[in-house]
């Protein structure tokens, strides 16, 4: 991705983790791409930084020893309005998320994440400042929230909705085009159903209407959807994917009793990659133990097959070559070499699984 008026060279970057072992990794690989990078193990640390030093991206820990992560967001934006902050976790749920992106962070991450996602997501916020300082040159002022969280749901890779109380959408992201093949806007007011595979609409009804809050709200449910694009490398027509579903309710006077349910917002992210390499893994091990099996049942057999020859050749040695029986055991013996070529075979089967 090209950059202009902030290019790696000359981008600040600020990473805060408790976990050393992370703070230097991260630092090594950005460094690799040029980045000029600080690290910090508390927030404190990360506070001495930023009091000396302005950086264009902080990204952030939540769980930090003796801060929260967004609240070091905070005290940071305080001083420093100019700095964009990517927020990580290995506890991440959709209210953290929630509240890390009402309260400004340009995205939010789950540990273990992708380094490309790291980078590209920080590429994203340079390519974001180059447009902001462009745009306040030309116009004076630039609404930044606005288009900060415009920008997060409509290029985020998930599908990001919400649905009034009775489960049609209100709104729903771009990112339903470029999975499911279909026009956001002409979904709104459509019901969810819309987009479930038949199969699955009765069993999911209540995961994408859901009611409850909090932890008690529904994380990690696996439903299809419908897709009518074209796969991406073979070009053949998908008719589903598999998706990772996490939603919770939303009311008005929520700590009331006059409370009212207003819908629900949530997320669908595609694991069908993951599903694919999850029965990959197992087919691998199917194979693996059918090639121990074959190569235990190939070293048994062929030490029976060593134990006749062994013995046919013994008896043939007392034998006259015109007797009866020599021809016959001439057979066992060449038989027996033809069984060892076969557990031959099967050991290398076994040696290839």
């Amino acid at each position: 991705m090209p950059m202009h008026f902030y290019d790696q060279q000359t981008a600040r970057i600020l990473v805060v983790d408790d976990e050393p072992r992370m703070c230097e990794s991260l630092k090594y690989l950005l460094e690799k791409q040029q980045f000029s990078v600080c690290t910090a193990l508390t927030g404190s640390n990360a506070l001495q930084w930023t009091s000396k030093e302005q950086f264009d991206v902080a990204v952030l820990d939540i769980g930090l020893p003796d801060i929260d992560g967004i609240q070091l967001m905070q005290y940071i934006q305080s001083s420093a309005s100019d700095t964009y902050f990517v927020i990580i976790t290995g506890n991440a749920t959709l209210d953290s998320a929630l509240n890390a992106l009402r309260n400004g962070a340009f995205d939010y991450l789950k540990k273990p994440f992708e380094y490309d996602q790291l980078l590209n997501t920080i590429k994203n916020i340079l390519d974001q400042k180059k447009l902001r300082h462009e745009n306040v040159e030309i116009n004076g002022k630039l609404e930044v929230s606005e288009e900060r969280y415009r920008y997060l749901v409509q290029n985020s890779p998930d599908i990001i909705y919400v649905l009034d109380e009775n489960g049609c959408f209100q709104f729903i992201s771009d990112a339903v085009q470029s999975l499911l093949g279909q026009d956001p806007q002409a979904l709104i007011g459509r019901h969810f159903s819309a987009i479930v595979v038949d199969q699955d609409v009765e069993n999911c009804k209540w995961v994408f209407q859901e009611r409850r809050t909090g932890d008690r709200a529904t994380s990690g449910a696996e439903l299809r959807l419908k897709a009518s694009r074209n796969g991406t490398k073979t070009g053949q027509k998908l008719p589903h994917i598999t998706v990772e579903l996490k939603s919770t309710g939303m009311y008005t006077n929520f700590n009331s009793k006059k409370r009212k349910f207003l819908g629900t917002h949530g997320v669908a992210r595609d694991i069908s990659r993951r599903k694919r390499l999850e029965r990959q893994v197992k087919q691998m091990e199917r194979m693996e133990a059918m090639g121990t099996l074959a190569s235990g049942i190939a070293h048994n057999f062929n030490n029976i097959l060593m134990g006749i020859q062994g013995n046919a050749s013994l008896m043939l040695m007392d034998l006259d070559e015109d007797h009866a029986h020599a021809k016959r055991l001439r057979n066992v013996i060449e038989y027996s070499q033809n069984g060892a070529d076969l557990t031959s075979q099967l050991l290398g089967f076994a040696r290839t699984t």
